[in-house]
């Protein structure tokens, strides 16, 4: 956590970091005070390459106004990072997390929206 995070542009410090789930991706909760964010390290053969073109597929998406959950930028520019693991390098990606269910019944917007 203190060698990946501070590398991505998140507008508060982080308090916590667990895991949760190992597949494709080991993916770990981040927790500031006030927001979640989800890290993503990829496995092999999951390269930099592969990770970048994901988050700018879904940057580009969310500036469509498709509601997608949003990569984290680096503050260097670009999404993806490779990091050196124990089992060799991987590369990273940070997404911000899903907003919450919506409560009640959809409205004509939401519906307009959810069916695109």
């Amino acid at each position: 956590m203190l060698r990946v995070l501070p590398l991505y542009d998140l507008a508060e410090p982080p308090r916590s970091c667990r895991f949760l789930t190992r597949g494709d991706s080991d993916i770990y909760q981040i927790a500031t005070d006030a927001r979640y964010f989800y890290l993503k390290i990829g496995r092999p053969p999951i390269s930099k390459t592969r990770c970048e073109a994901e988050a700018r597929l879904v940057a580009d998406l969310a500036s469509r106004r498709v509601p997608v959950v949003r990569p984290i930028p680096l503050k260097r520019a670009g999404y993806a990072e490779e990091v050196r693991a124990a089992e060799g390098v991987r590369p990273i990606l940070i997404f911000e997390a899903a907003p919450p269910p919506l409560a009640g019944p959809l409205d004509a917007e939401q519906s307009r929206q959810f069916g695109e």
